[in-house]
């Protein structure tokens, strides 16, 4: 009997520090929830009145200009050739007219684009503007550069069509009806010397002279190797600068043997660098030399990585991933995509495009006469153009402010920014 009660004894005690155990569990499990009920009403005490935050929007790609005439024509003459020196180097360039004309497509305008190579030569710079004359283009965009240039300018005045010239420097007596996207080669070399000063350069080896500073004339090797005098030169002289006026494709390597000799070595090249198919040349194992200078526009990737970057080249980088997505075709060559030549895009074919069509409106006609005036009258600020332009530009002048520019990267491309 007394065994009976000790076990029922037992029992009863194990139930009760059972039912403890739960009644202590359950108390946590209350006190934690309330905890969170009191942190969720804190919580939104404290953000109900702050401000709502709206999801990323993309920036717009449709770009309207005004009414555009319906049979507006617009002329784009490059260079098929493997010559730099004739403008070679500047068919990734072109396809900022592309996009130009894709963002007005989207808008619901179509303006067409009949793109010509002149092979870089004088003979096909006559008869690409024979051909777009026989097309009633209302103006060209010539995407090259180089002394056969002039007879393209030649050409489209004898045709009465205006033509924009966005990677060629002026000349003095630039007649009307033309617009130059850079200075005369003289005040090109003027706004390099005077920063090459600034850098204590008291003495330029250089490919051709440069007024103004103590000049070392060399000659470079066909394949980019450097004389040994050179060499030794810039070894010996710390105040040597170095100017490349080469414009053709080995002048990556030339950069880099003089980099090899001493890395602070302030190299400053030809206009024709601020193209991609030199300037790509220009990366390395994902890095670029430093103190190397040039004159032109700032890399689209530079201005849309910046903070201040403003809508319109926010826009204008939108719709060239657009255009990859969507495999747009290339407007220069039929066996190949938009995307083959994205990296390469810039904005003074863009703006060139622009700028015809926006003095097309300006006319309210199609005409190339009229066109013509209208570039002349038409204030650059009232077109959604991407670069800074010469207001008092005129019947024939320099057509876009340039810059002096210095090579960077930006996420593993090279780029070239402003340093005005």
């Amino acid at each position: 009997m007394d065994e009976c009660l000790v076990e029922r004894k037992q029992q009863v005690m194990a139930l009760n520090q059972s039912v403890s155990k739960r009644k202590i569990w359950t108390l946590i499990a209350s006190v934690a929830a309330l905890s969170l009920v009191v942190t969720f009403i804190v919580l939104w005490w404290i953000f109900k009145d702050a401000p709502k935050t709206e999801p990323f929007a993309s920036s717009k790609v449709e770009l309207e200009i005004g009414e555009v005439p319906n049979d507006l024509r617009i002329g784009l003459v490059v260079s098929q050739t493997e010559n730099y020196a004739e403008g070679g180097q500047w068919l990734a360039n072109a396809h900022g007219v592309s996009v130009a004309a894709w963002r007005l497509e989207q808008a619901g305008v179509h303006v067409e684009t009949i793109a010509v190579s002149d092979q870089g030569s004088s003979e096909g710079a006559q008869q690409a503007v024979e051909e777009l004359k026989k097309q009633n283009v209302s103006g060209i965009i010539a995407v090259t550069s180089g002394p056969h240039t002039q007879v393209l300018v030649e050409a489209a005045q004898k045709a009465n069509i205006p033509i924009i010239l966005p990677y060629a420097s002026g000349t003095s007596d630039a007649k009307k009806g033309t617009w130059y996207g850079q200075p005369l080669q003289a005040d090109i070399d003027s706004i390099l010397l005077s920063h090459a000063q600034k850098l204590h350069c008291s003495t330029m080896a250089t490919t051709r002279k440069i007024e103004g500073i103590n000049n070392v004339e060399v000659s470079i090797k066909e394949s980019g190797e450097l004389s040994a005098n050179l060499a030794e030169n810039l070894a010996n002289n710390s105040s040597m600068c170095v100017f490349l006026d080469m414009r053709t494709p080995q002048m990556a390597n030339v950069v880099y043997a003089i980099k090899a000799i001493r890395s602070d070595i302030p190299v400053f090249l030809d206009a024709s660098a601020n193209s991609w198919d030199i300037t790509k040349e220009l990366m390395r194992d994902n890095g670029v030399p430093t103190q190397v200078f040039t004159y032109g526009t700032s890399s689209f990737r530079a201005r849309v990585s910046s903070p201040e970057t403003s809508e319109s080249i926010r826009g204008f980088n939108e719709s060239i991933e657009q255009m990859k997505k969507i495999n747009v075709a290339s407007i220069v060559d039929d066996t190949k995509k938009f995307r083959d030549f994205a990296e390469g895009v810039d904005t003074r074919g863009y703006d060139a495009f622009i700028a015809l069509v926006g003095a097309s409106v300006h006319q309210h006609s199609s005409n190339p006469r009229e066109v013509m005036n209208g570039l002349a009258e038409i204030n650059s600020q009232d077109l959604p153009l991407l670069s800074r332009y010469d207001n008092d530009a005129g019947q024939s002048s320099s057509y876009v402010s340039g810059n002096l520019l210095e090579l960077s990267s930006v996420q593993s491309h090279p780029v070239w920014i402003s340093l005005d």
